[in-house]
């Protein structure tokens, strides 16, 4: 029922209708529109990857742009056992910074986004830095906007997020990035994965789950729901 990917915001809540039902569309629509304007940030709808302008050989292995449900967020960042004040956060694939300013919520010590599109990391950066300004956030907090194949895992973090952004293979390499980073400076991760299709790339990649969390609340990401790793 739900495998239809539609490519506007508008598709998506004619099907929501079709799919949910008047009550569960007007909750998705809260979870998403409306807590976009209490944030005020400007990181909702639907970009397909073909309307961007993206330098990468990945660009065919990437996922749309689609800002997390804060629903979703809230419910898996609960899951994750993490020591909020002593943790780094990573999001691969950050496009228009919405997990980031949903995580600036929590005493992260730092924030750090991850986009191959030049674009999208330009409204990140611009989101980050009117959301902060207005709430007198103090986070420190960096965009990188490179391949996440490519990009060097920093030492520092403990906390990566993954909201579906890529496929399988660009995954897997991500995670060996990652296990060289582990080899430099060893540590306990945390891995949150929502939306979860090429989760048994974690397991076969050594990671143990910790938890795991099927929406019922809006029938959301019912393929490959939300996961905690842990390394």
């Amino acid at each position: 029922m739900y495998n239809f990917l539609p490519k506007s915001y508008r598709q998506r809540i004619r099907k929501s209708l079709a799919d949910r039902g008047l009550f569960k569309t007007i909750l998705l629509v809260y979870y998403e529109r409306w807590i976009e304007y209490r944030y005020r940030i400007s990181a909702g709808g639907i970009v397909n990857l073909d309307s961007l302008d993206i330098d990468s050989a990945n660009v065919a292995k990437g996922v749309r742009y689609e800002g997390v449900n804060y629903y979703i967020f809230n419910e898996i960042m609960q899951r994750g056992g993490i020591d909020f004040a002593n943790s780094t956060f990573l999001d691969f694939g950050c496009g228009k910074g919405q997990a980031m300013v949903f995580a600036s919520d929590r005493p992260f010590r730092k924030l750090l986004g991850v986009e191959f599109s030049a674009r999208l990391c330009g409204e990140c950066r611009s989101n980050l830095e009117s959301h902060f300004r207005l709430f007198k956030k103090l986070t420190p907090y960096e965009v990188y906007c490179c391949d996440a194949a490519s990009y060097a895992i920093p030492d520092e973090v403990n906390v990566f997020f993954f909201f579906n952004p890529f496929d399988a293979e660009v995954l897997k390499k991500v995670l060996e990035n990652i296990d060289e980073s582990l080899r430099r400076f060893p540590r306990s991760i945390t891995a949150l994965y929502v939306n979860a299709i090429h989760r048994h790339v974690f397991v076969e990649s050594g990671y143990r789950q910790l938890s795991s969390f099927h929406d019922n609340k809006l029938d959301l990401y019912v393929d490959g729901g939300a996961y905690v790793f842990a390394k």
